[in-house]
């Protein structure tokens, strides 16, 4: 188990494309907080008039909404974007990214065969799928088709020594020709963790406060069931 705190999440809206993860997104500057959120089932229950004992079912769930308040200012784009999307009746993507990224994992006495797919080999790499990477080749030659200091992702782990590599998250396994010699060094490209989900902006609401208090304002975002993923950050930390 490894905490990260809370402080350094981050509010991003989108547009309304279709795909949500790999939208266009903008910052909401001014966060105060963002409240707990997420799926929830509602319980179903039936009591046997024999057995007494109540029965307890998952029947429909609800993605929720979030009331998220914040510090005014609508010069901010990612604001303005709430703003005018509150008297829309669309969908639009957002995400919140949680400040728990890892340190970076260097692996060192790297090597990589020539094949279809290419495979690279460290003994005991410990990585798990879609976890992105780059290579430094140093003294070593790469095979063709994989190029130094661009991220790749482990496509497949094959054994605890051995996995295939692809270009994107979830892509195709990269095969590789030539004549790699040499040993290289993988350096793991940390990624936060994000929750993704759709919602419309049901509401900008003012909160002027008292003298002493910062010009609030308050957004409600309710999501749109069954748009809500999470994809947990990368590496995963090493206990």
């Amino acid at each position: 188990m490894d905490a990260s705190p809370s402080a350094g999440t981050k509010l991003y809206m989108g547009t309304t494309a279709l795909v949500g993860t790999t939208d266009t997104f903008i910052e909401v500057a001014g966060i105060e907080s963002i409240p707990e959120h997420g799926r929830a089932y509602n319980e179903v229950t039936f009591t046997p008039l024999a057995s007494r004992g109540v029965q307890k079912y998952k029947g429909s769930f609800n993605d929720g909404s979030i009331t998220v308040p914040l510090a005014k200012d609508l010069s901010d784009a990612g604001q303005a974007a709430l703003y005018a999307a509150r008297d829309s009746d669309y969908d639009y993507n957002f995400k919140i990214e949680a400040n728990d990224r890892v340190a970076p994992l260097v692996l060192t006495g790297v090597s990589m065969s020539a094949a279809t797919p290419g495979v690279v080999t460290k003994v005991a790499h410990g990585l798990t799928a879609n976890t992105p990477f780059k290579f430094t080749a140093g003294a070593g030659t790469l095979p063709t088709g994989i190029t130094d200091g661009t991220t790749y992702y482990v496509k497949t782990v094959l054994t605890a020594d051995t996995f295939t590599v692809s270009a994107t998250a979830g892509g195709a396994a990269i095969a590789t020709t030539g004549s790699p010699t040499g040993t290289y060094t993988v350096t793991t490209v940390p990624t936060n963790s994000v929750a993704y989900f759709k919602a419309k902006v049901m509401s900008f609401t003012n909160n002027p406060g008292n003298v002493d208090a910062v010009l609030m304002g308050g957004v409600n975002l309710s999501i749109k069931s069954g748009s809500y993923t999470e994809v947990a950050r990368m590496p995963a930390p090493i206990a």
